[in-house]
């Protein structure tokens, strides 16, 4: 792939269908989905804890976001 050019790369790459990933989803009862931006869309983790977290994002801004709201929801020796 040329470097210098975003032939590979436009708006809405990444995009998909909410309702085609609940579907894919639908069989595993211990998966939730919740529409939006996080963390904007999980206000109902308020009061979790977590030994683990895993986050998948690209940008500095999600990532930044994911770990201010998780990192002080670590259970220690989390």
């Amino acid at each position: 792939m040329d470097m210098k050019s975003n032939k590979g790369l436009y708006k809405g790459r990444f995009q998909t269908d909410y309702d085609e990933v609940r579907g894919y989803l639908r069989n595993y009862p211990n998966v939730s989905i919740h529409k939006g931006y996080f963390p904007d869309s999980a206000g109902f983790l308020n009061g979790a804890k977590f030994s683990f977290a895993n986050i998948d994002v690209d940008l500095y801004r999600g990532t930044k976001d994911s770990l201010e709201f998780l990192y002080p929801r670590i259970a220690g020796g989390g």
